[in-house]
Formats: C-alpha cells, sequence, structure tokens
C-alpha cells in the first residue's frame, strides 16, 4: 500500500510509563485473610448438606419399580432396531 510518502499513523509507547507498576498489581501481591478460606469451606460444607438433605427427600418418595414399564421400552427398541435394519425394499 502506497500511503505517499508518509509514516504511519502509530503511538509510541512511553517508556517511563511501561516500567510504572500498574493499579492492579498491587492486589496481586496482598495475601488475602484466612478468614476468607475459612467462610468459603463453610460455604461448601453447607451446599453439601444442603444438596444432600434434598436428594434423600426427593428420593424418599420413589416408590417400588416394576419391571413392566422396562419390559416394554426393551420391546419398543427391539422393535425401531429391527425396523430399521431389516427394511426389505
Amino acid at each position: 500500500m502506497d500511503n505517499g510518502g508518509k509514516m504511519a499513523n502509530i503511538t509510541a509507547l512511553d517508556p517511563v510509563a511501561m516500567n510504572t507498576p500498574a493499579a492492579s498489581s498491587r492486589l496481586v501481591a496482598h495475601k488475602p485473610s484466612p478468614w476468607f478460606n475459612v467462610l468459603a469451606i463453610v460455604v461448601v460444607i453447607i451446599g453439601i448438606i444442603y444438596a444432600g438433605y434434598h436428594l434423600a427427600d426427593d428420593l424418599s418418595v420413589v416408590h417400588d419399580t416394576r419391571a413392566y414399564p422396562f419390559i416394554l421400552l426393551g420391546i419398543g427398541r427391539w422393535h425401531s432396531a429391527s425396523s430399521r435394519c431389516c427394511r426389505w425394499s
């Protein structure tokens, strides 16, 4: 591309500004409070207890299952598979 002998319009980076630390780098060196780890562990334990309690509550109402629906499902699957593979044209 010919730009008529002009230099490209690029702003040069200031080397002094490149050596100064960014505001976020001060936070990287900051050590978190140990109470945050305790709080995180407590939240995870409460979540596991909550999920386990509600899972047990949901599964407590499941009645005895019979084999009849599964037999019908197997027959239907077998029929659909056999009708696809053995179709005579």
